[in-house]
């Protein structure tokens, strides 16, 4: 994690660097996140940027079918808290942190709340007819194909309904729109930007086709 907020791998374990950069990302954001606590999180944005509950509903997407994880020994888990000893620090920092602000939002209203958010999300649900699907068995080219083998995917009965569709398509395919709508917003309307779309660009297994992906981009 700290890779990606920035820390060189040559500081890893620099003590001293670890704690600097820990610093620096509590400077520069407001409020970090924790992936397995994420009810708890879209509240927490939700009241941090105060927003309606239909702003925070959200789908379940990229989750692994259940034949497809495996588990960690103990053995395994001391070894990896070992080797990643700073981005544990990261964590641990950050999730002391999130602990303090469900705190002071309140366990009554948490609960309320995520009453609240949960009936939300089954309204999403039911009004987009929304089912879960075996990601392996979508066309390679379709707005719902996720990346990955073994995956839990999403089809939309209702799929004439934008808001709908945006709870449905991958990530890739939901950038791809937000690349689209970039470039109308500030006026280029090069065709060549526009078709650079990553989640087609695929084999014929699905996977992703990076040298495709990289031909097209040294083209823009």
């Amino acid at each position: 994690m700290l890779w990606d907020f920035g820390l060189e791998a040559k500081f890893f374990d620099d003590e001293e660097a670890v704690r600097r950069k820990i610093a620096e990302i509590e400077s520069e954001f407001d409020l970090i996140l924790i992936a397995e606590r994420f009810d708890e999180s879209m509240l927490l944005l939700r009241d941090f940027l105060c927003l309606n509950f239909e702003d925070v509903t959200y789908l379940k997407l990229n989750s692994r079918q259940k034949s497809a994880k495996s588990s960690l020994s103990d053995v395994a888990r001391r070894n990896l808290a070992s080797w990643l000893w700073a981005d544990y620090a990261l964590y641990d920092h950050f999730k002391a942190k999130f602990e303090r602000r469900l705190r002071d939002y309140g366990d009554e209203d948490m609960k309320r709340d995520l009453r609240i958010l949960n009936e939300a999300n089954r309204n999403v649900k039911s009004k987009c007819g929304l089912k879960k699907s075996n990601n392996d068995n979508v066309a390679k080219n379709s707005e719902y194909k996720l990346w990955g083998k073994n995956m839990i995917g999403y089809t939309v009965d209702n799929n004439g309904d934008a808001f709908c569709n945006d709870y449905g398509i991958s990530e890739n395919a939901f950038i791809d729109e937000l690349r689209r709508t970039q470039s109308r917003r500030f006026g280029n309307d090069d065709a060549d930007f526009a078709a650079f779309q990553p989640a087609k660009m695929r084999l014929a297994d699905g996977s992703p086709d990076i040298e495709a992906m990289a031909k097209r981009f040294k083209a823009l």
